[in-house]
């Protein structure tokens, strides 16, 4: 437990830490769980979260790290099932400079000035404006 000041026993932050590498290993799926299953309230646990900026960094890290890993998993499960939406942006985050779409103009970057610079994201591609020195 919690006293008014925020300190909590070695007990609760034993039973946290077990919560928190739960999460993390997949071995809870939702943190109403996780406090059920290591024997501490949820109300115990969110007082814990909200004493230090740390404690939400630490609980939002574990929560996204496990969230990001889940759905990387489900994409490439799609990807091996031949799901041609997840095949397309698989591909193009992971070897963008193979799989940019070249129906689109390349990307320009306006400069402090003004003046536009093209961009030429294959390197065997001539723009015509190119210099070669």
């Amino acid at each position: 437990m919690a006293n008014t000041k925020g300190v909590f026993t070695e007990r609760t932050l034993k039973k946290v830490e077990r919560i928190l590498n739960g999460l993390s290993s997949g071995k809870y799926d939702y943190l109403c769980t996780a406090c059920k299953s290591e024997g501490l309230s949820r109300t115990v646990f969110y007082d814990w979260r909200n004493t230090s900026a740390d404690n939400k960094k630490k609980l939002y890290e574990v929560l996204d790290g496990a969230r990001v890993v889940e759905a990387e998993d489900s994409l490439f499960e799609l990807v091996r099932k031949g799901n041609v939406t997840a095949l397309i942006f698989f591909l193009c985050n992971r070897v963008p400079y193979r799989w940019r779409r070249h129906d689109l103009p390349p990307p320009e970057i306006e400069r402090p000035d003004r003046l536009p610079i093209h961009i030429v994201l294959d390197p065997t591609e001539d723009c015509g404006e190119c210099v070669s020195k």
